[in-house]
């Protein structure tokens, strides 16, 4: 087993507080929840799971910033958003596995925006410390911060991997 600097119990309640907020403030509004592949994929089946909303919608799109045989971010965000469903006027929530730079997430709400959403609210699991403040074009986004981790560290498990390894692990740890 490898070291655990997430507990699936942090986790846990992340997935809960997030899940409590949109249930409270989003209950009868139109939403629809992106999850971001293929890093967000647990964390965006426990969120799911958690939202009492007879309306909510889900669909996938895939995003791709870092080279996974090098665990390096790549210059290009390679975006592929081919939605099954219509956004026009719902509330979009982005569920996505972390945030290094905001690079990637300011890349498909701009791509996402064309569809006029009512609004688009990026989640994520796990963010940078120096990236837990995004200012959105037209404060179109409302923010919600993933759990709080040092620049300096690399992490992999529930869903974010290490050379497209650990994603199963119901934890997250730092790659030595």
């Amino acid at each position: 087993m490898k070291e655990v600097f997430i507990s699936k119990e942090k986790i846990n309640k992340h997935v809960n507080d997030l899940s409590e907020i949109i249930n409270s403030l989003y209950k009868d509004e139109d939403i629809v929840m992106l999850c971001v592949l293929n890093g967000a994929f647990m964390f965006f089946s426990d969120l799911i799971r958690k939202i009492e909303n007879e309306k909510l919608e889900i669909d996938f799109i895939k995003v791709k910033s870092y080279d996974s045989s090098t665990n390096t971010k790549t210059s290009n965000i390679d975006v592929n958003i081919d939605l099954k469903i219509d956004i026009k006027d719902k509330i979009v929530f982005i569920v996505e596995d972390i945030v290094a730079s905001g690079d990637t997430i300011n890349n498909v709400i701009k791509r996402l925006e064309i569809y006029n959403p009512k609004d688009i609210i990026p989640l994520r699991l796990v963010q940078n410390e120096d990236n837990y403040d995004f200012y959105f074009k037209d404060n179109l986004c409302t923010n919600y911060n993933g759990i709080i981790i040092d620049k300096s560290n690399f992490v992999a498990g529930y869903g974010l991997d290490n050379s497209e390894k650990d994603r199963h692990l119901e934890y997250i740890y730092v790659v030595k």
